[in-house]
């Protein structure tokens, strides 16, 4: 793969959140605009975290079991929660100057599907494991022709039950 930069492969002014944004908005948002991750930004747009939709069916699941394990007056409603109490604040950014294969290499080393790209710690973009299947289904990527291998460096993770539910496969991806 050449040092050819992010440039087109980055979704420049992506949609971002606030730290009280409430989880059921952003739900709403994924489903609407199809998307997995959306970044949490401070007023002057510098990364404070990033929600998953992992985090969104974790915190799905705590408040079931909050619900369920509850005493007293239950009214049957799950309690506010926001993107500050399930964002996750390790942040992994790369800088708008690095390279595709910079940024393939990051993404598949710390297994994660979205990078924010940042200019001065400044949010401008993100670029995700979506953008990567995309350019390399097209073939005209370069280094689309090689194998992926030369940059896995752990191994695959193990197999799940059959008897798993479809949100614990999910948590475990």
């Amino acid at each position: 793969m050449s040092a050819t930069t992010l440039g087109t492969l980055v979704t420049y002014n992506p949609w971002t959140i606030g730290p009280t944004t409430v989880l059921d908005d952003i739900a709403a948002r994924f489903a609407e605009l199809r998307i997995h991750h959306v970044p949490v930004v401070d007023p002057q747009r510098q990364i404070i975290g990033i929600v998953a939709e992992t985090d969104l069916l974790r915190a799905r699941q705590t408040n079931r079991m909050v619900l369920v394990g509850s005493s007293g007056s239950d009214t049957g409603e799950a309690p506010r929660v926001f993107a500050r109490d399930v964002m996750t604040r390790d942040v992994v950014s790369i800088p708008t100057t690095a390279n595709v294969r910079d940024a393939l290499a990051l993404l598949l080393k710390r297994h994660i599907h979205m990078l924010p790209v940042v200019d001065a710690g400044r949010l401008v973009g993100v670029v995700s494991s979506r953008d990567f299947l995309r350019e390399f289904s097209y073939g005209e990527m370069p280094g689309s022709c090689e194998p992926v291998s030369s940059l896995l460096t752990a191994t695959p993770p193990e197999a799940i039950s059959p008897d798993a539910t479809p949100d614990e496969a999910l948590l475990a991806m």
